[in-house]
C-alpha cells in the first residue's frame, strides 16, 4: 500500500510512484499505519471540485482527470467541464468552462464557451432526482441515461477521491457487460476514447489563436512603427 502524506490519497502496490492529484512521492505503508488516519469526507455542493477538499479549483481537477485518462484535449476537457456543469439544481459558476491564461491558446473556444453557456440554461429545464443530474425533460431521460449519469459520475468521484486504484478492476468489469449486452459506459467511453481528431481539431485551434494574437499585434503595432520609420527618414 501507498499513501500520499500531501492530500491523503492511497493507492495499491502496484508501482504508481507519483500521486496524480499532486505529484508528491508516494510513501509504502502498512495496514497499521493507515488506521491511524482518516480519508476527508467529500463537501456537499454541486460541482465536483466542491464536493473534494483535494480539489483546489476547476482547473486542478481537468488536471486531475487529463491527467488519469491520458487525455488532455480541449474537447475532452470542455466534456468534463460541461459534465459538471449538469450536476444538482443550481449553476455553481456563470461559464460552463472558467476562462484562465490557457484560453489565448483556444481563442475559437471562448466563442464555443460563451454561447454553449448561454444555450445551457434554456436547454435543460429539469433535474433527476435519481442521478442528480440537469435534464431536458423527464420524458427524454431514459432509464439507460440515468444509469449512465450515475457510472460517469461515480467514475470521475473514484478519481478525484483518489480510491479508483482499488475500484477500477471492479468498474471495469461491469463496462465491459454493459458493452457486451449493446449498452452504452460511461467507464469506456471516458478510458477507451479515440482522441486523433481531438488532437487535429487542437492544433487547428492552436494555429488559428496564434494568427489571431498574431493579426493584432501588426494591427495595433504598425502604425507605430510606421511613424517610427517616418521620424527616421526626417518626413515627420
Amino acid at each position: 500500500m501507498r499513501r500520499c502524506y500531501k492530500c491523503l490519497s492511497e493507492y495499491p502496490d502496484d508501482g504508481v510512484v507519483r500521486c496524480i492529484h499532486c505529484d508528491t512521492l508516494l510513501v509504502a505503508v502498512d495496514e497499521n499505519e493507515l488506521a491511524y488516519f482518516k480519508r476527508d469526507e467529500p463537501e456537499a455542493g454541486n460541482s465536483l471540485v466542491n464536493r473534494n477538499r483535494r480539489i483546489g479549483d476547476h482547473g486542478h481537477m481537468l488536471y486531475i482527470l487529463g491527467s488519469f485518462f491520458k487525455n488532455r484535449t480541449f474537447v475532452f476537457s470542455y466534456s468534463l467541464s460541461r459534465n459538471d456543469m449538469k450536476l444538482g439544481k443550481g449553476y455553481q459558476r456563470l461559464l460552463v468552462q472558467p476562462l484562465n491564461f490557457s484560453v489565448l491558446f483556444k481563442i475559437p473556444w471562448i466563442f464555443i464557451n460563451i454561447l454553449d453557456s448561454f444555450l445551457f440554461r434554456f436547454i435543460y429545464e429539469d433535474c433527476c432526482e435519481k442521478c442528480n443530474y440537469k435534464i431536458r425533460s423527464r420524458k427524454e431521460h431514459s432509464n439507460e441515461s440515468c444509469e449512465y449519469n450515475q457510472e460517469y459520475f461515480r467514475i470521475i468521484l473514484e478519481v478525484l477521491s483518489g480510491r479508483i486504484g482499488f475500484t477500477e478492476k471492479a468498474i471495469q468489469e461491469k463496462a465491459l457487460e454493459k458493452i457486451a449486452a449493446g449498452r452504452r459506459s460511461a467507464y469506456y467511453d471516458l478510458r477507451f476514447r479515440k482522441a486523433l481528431f481531438e488532437r487535429v481539431m487542437d492544433a487547428v485551434c492552436v494555429v488559428i489563436s496564434v494568427g489571431i494574437i498574431f493579426g493584432l499585434i501588426v494591427y495595433l503595432l504598425f502604425p507605430m512603427v510606421k511613424i517610427l520609420f517616418m521620424r527616421a527618414e526626417g518626413m515627420i
